[in-house]
């Protein structure tokens, strides 16, 4: 008897030792081990010849890192997490989007990067706010808080039509999500995309173009100084919503959009708001971008130039710019000013220092009497002349 006793006390000294670092004695609970029957319960221990009771101790509260790729789970709580969108090399140079529920929150080219910082809980993330079944589809994810998540374009979507046509099996193709520490060394020799939106929270109005609205650009004036001025003039018409108001400049970002589809920051460009901001129903306003350049080689500064020479710095100055981008950042609207500028010789208005291009047929008549009547000294100053020939882009 006295030696199964000696074993249970060796056998238990041992197993007490290895669940030292899980479980913790309350010595408020001991009893002698004659007390105990010469037996030690499983939830008990052996210290100092006494049979004690064990706590486990409280869980963790560190929340694990993200590892692993992003797989759909239930929503989590609420707080901030940062997505990673970017591409590799690729074929092609033109831009992916990438959403987040309804949202456009950057456009990313080859070799480059882009951060959104966004609500945790459950998101559609896609190249498209749609929900369908192919490779640029939305898929749900839970974003839980203050973690990284890293999502990777395929590096050439025109493989995939490649491939079918030759009956091959394709690679993948569209988007897909990457495991952090590889997404972490994969960014690290791209470059990162200058603009970023953020979406909403989850079950947010989404941000959407201007339904019913029509920017329409209608020149590009110049006036020659210490430096060239440059305005971007476009009509917006309002054709459905009873009156909307244009966005005040401390909620507007204005970004350039380019030949490839991206979007950049531009600091020389900015939005000339006209007065009042409303625009009713039926109506049209102007609508200027405005920019001041410095003159180069195809423009010297005191000379007279031609409209070749006006239509070739113009070209150099604004080259790889396709339109603009107005957000209102505060009601979540966006606005795009499409180019159109064609950069013809035939189409430049000249009444220096002032320089019109695009100027077609129609426009050009109007512009042509204001000037034969400033000429001809009759009732309408310099000053005047600017607002005549407001009326007849307005026309």
């Amino acid at each position: 008897m006295r030696l199964i006793i000696f074993l249970s006390i060796v056998f238990m000294t041992a197993a007490a030792s290895a669940l030292a670092q899980e479980r913790t004695a309350d010595q408020s609970q001991c009893r002698s081990l004659a007390d105990a029957g010469n037996f030690v319960g499983p939830d008990e221990v052996l210290v100092n010849g006494m049979v004690c009771k064990v706590s486990k101790p409280a869980p963790s509260q560190t929340a694990p890192m993200a590892e692993k790729a992003a797989t759909p789970t239930p929503s989590g709580p609420q707080g901030e997490a940062k997505i990673y969108f970017y591409r590799k090399e690729a074929l092609l140079p033109w831009a992916e989007t990438a959403f987040i529920d309804e949202f456009e929150v950057c456009r990313v080219t080859p070799e480059k990067f882009c951060v959104v910082v966004v609500k945790s809980g459950g998101h559609g993330i896609g190249q498209t706010p749609s929900t369908s079944q192919d490779v640029s589809g939305q898929r749900r994810y839970t974003i839980d808080s203050e973690l990284e998540y890293y999502f990777a374009f395929a590096p050439n979507r025109w493989a995939e039509l490649g491939c079918g046509l030759l009956g091959g099996s394709c690679i993948d193709s569209g988007w897909k999500p990457i495991p952090v520490e590889r997404g972490r060394e994969e960014i690290k020799n791209l470059k990162q995309e200058e603009i970023a939106v953020s979406p909403g929270p989850p079950n947010s109005l989404p941000r959407r173009s201007l339904f019913g609205y029509v920017a329409d650009f209608e020149t590009i004036g110049l006036r020659l100084g210490d430096r060239v001025e440059a305005s971007f003039i476009y009509a917006l018409t309002n054709y459905a919503d009873p009156e909307y108001r244009l966005p005040e400049e401390s909620s507007a970002l204005l970004v350039t959009q380019t030949k490839v589809g991206g979007w950049a920051r531009n600091e020389q460009y900015h939005v000339q708001y006209p007065r009042p901001l409303s625009v009713p129903k039926g109506q049209t306003i102007r609508l200027t971008i405005s920019a001041a350049y410095e003159y180069s080689e195809k423009l010297r500064k005191g000379e007279e130039p031609n409209p070749g020479k006006i239509t070739a710095f113009l070209r150099q100055k604004i080259d790889g710019v396709d339109g603009f981008l107005l957000f209102d950042v505060n009601r979540r609207f966006d606005m795009f000013l499409p180019g159109g500028w064609r950069f013809k010789t035939s189409e430049v208005y000249a009444r220096p220092p002032q320089f019109f291009s695009d100027i077609r047929p129609e426009l050009r008549s109007c512009l042509e009497k204001i000037d034969i009547i400033d000429q001809a000294a009759l009732p309408g100053s310099a000053g005047d002349k600017a607002e005549q020939w407001n009326t007849c882009f307005s026309r």
